[in-house]
């Protein structure tokens, strides 16, 4: 936190990792989705306005995605992709399927790329983000060899300028929504009923049957 400010993304990763070693140093085993909700739970006790923080509420809501949605996701996919794929397909669809209501109440647009532009950005981020932090922690010591670290971060967030300006000019990258709450309550209606679906269909499949 004293790196990157602890804005309301950072504070929901702090707090559940907090709880999830509070778990681990109480013997119990680790479990992601009650620590997230733990967290954002003690973190809204502590500070009742970060319901109205739009990181807060985009990093809660990514988190559980992944946490609840992921899993299955990649299982379906797999049956058509292979694993690594599958999961890297997964992981961007179901944070943006979760996000995608409030986001709307940011900007009142959709767009069909977003998924494809994270799994196309998604390789590098790992790069950036240690590279970064080692270049920063260097730095105070050794600003030649933090100049030199930096270089793989600078490359990699030049990739995610270029990939995001490349997807930002493809037809359909910001299709005009309802905004407002109307609007968020749209389209959280609509993912809801797609995937009631899907997974309506998916129970009356007969068995030995593998597609989506």
């Amino acid at each position: 936190m004293v790196l990157v400010r602890p804005d309301g993304s950072v504070l929901r990763a702090a707090a559940m990792g907090a709880v999830m070693l509070l778990g681990v140093a109480a013997g119990r085993r680790s479990a992601s989705l009650p620590a997230l909700c733990v967290g954002v739970i003690v973190l809204l006790l502590l500070d009742p306005w970060q319901s109205r923080d739009y990181g807060f509420a985009l990093s809660v809501l990514a988190t559980a995605g992944i946490l609840l949605g992921a899993a299955p996701l990649t299982a379906a996919l797999s049956r058509r992709l292979p694993r690594p794929l599958a999961a890297g397909v997964a992981l961007p669809l179901v944070a943006q399927l979760a996000c995608a209501p409030v986001l709307v109440l940011l900007q009142p647009v959709v767009g069909i790329w977003s998924v494809a532009a994270n799994v196309v950005a998604a390789p590098p981020v790992p790069v950036a983000t240690v590279c970064g932090i080692l270049a920063t922690l260097v730095a105070p010591l050794w600003p030649q060899a933090a100049a030199v670290i930096a270089w793989p971060a600078t490359a990699s967030c030049a990739w995610l300028a270029l990939v995001a300006r490349a997807f930002a000019r493809l037809p359909g990258a910001a299709l005009a929504w309802p905004g407002q709450l109307g609007g968020a309550l749209l389209l959280a209606a609509g993912e809801a009923a797609v995937i009631g679906l899907l997974y309506w269909r998916r129970r009356r499949r007969p068995p030995g049957r593998g597609r989506l």
